[in-house]
């Protein structure tokens, strides 16, 4: 089984709570466990990636004064980050731009990055353009970023999957295909019941097929 860390850094505004009973708790849905005072929610997708989750709200991250030091200490052997700006925040958006050029300066092996912008359900209250996000993305080539809400929980399991495919698909190729058929299935149940079906139509017929031309009638 692969264990995968994963850190969830935050910006300013949202908080533990918010994170552990909006964002992680709609995915994981399981017991906490505490290790150095951080909760860390442990999950296993089927039977063969178990995820820790290292949540660093900004009420901790505003303490932290040698982000170098930081990295190289918590972030270091993660498997995934997740960092989250604020899309009614402008300057949000340059805090995490800053952050992503550390990590990278101070990693030798940088992990798969998501990139979520919250309040999405705030939009009226937008300060960042589509412009501004293409710009952010070209600078630090990045590739997938969402807007998601931690109040209505919009967007957060596609996310969530995105972000294990993007940890799947760096590490070994045939776990991805197993991402993939997760997502299909969550997304068209009732198809996937009739090809299910389908097959095993599909089988009885060929098999009964050969028994007639092997035995016969």
């Amino acid at each position: 089984m692969l264990t995968y860390d994963v850190c969830i850094i935050a910006c300013e505004g949202v908080s533990k709570e918010n994170l552990v009973g909006n964002f992680v708790n709609q995915i994981l849905k399981e017991e906490y466990k505490i290790t150095l005072g951080i909760d860390l929610p442990i999950k296993t997708l089927q039977q063969k990636v178990r995820l820790q989750f290292w949540l660093f709200p900004y009420n901790r991250l505003a303490k932290v004064e040698n982000w170098e030091e930081f990295v190289s200490k918590k972030i270091k052997g993660s498997k995934g980050i997740i960092l989250i700006y604020d899309i009614t925040n402008v300057e949000t958006l340059s805090w995490v731009s800053d952050k992503i050029q550390v990590i990278k300066e101070n990693l030798d092996h940088v992990p798969s990055i998501l990139i979520l912008g919250t309040n999405l359900d705030l939009g009226d209250n937008r300060e960042i353009s589509e412009e501004q996000i293409d710009h952010f993305k070209q600078d630090h080539n990045i590739a997938f970023l969402m807007e998601i809400s931690l109040k209505t929980g919009e967007n957060i399991e596609k996310s969530f999957m995105k972000l294990i495919e993007m940890m799947l698909g760096n590490t070994r190729t045939d776990y991805k295909i197993d991402i993939k058929m997760l997502v299909f299935l969550r997304e068209n149940k009732r198809l996937a019941i009739f090809l299910f079906f389908a097959i095993i139509s599909v089988t009885f017929l060929l098999s009964w097929l050969m028994y007639y031309l092997i035995y016969g009638i």
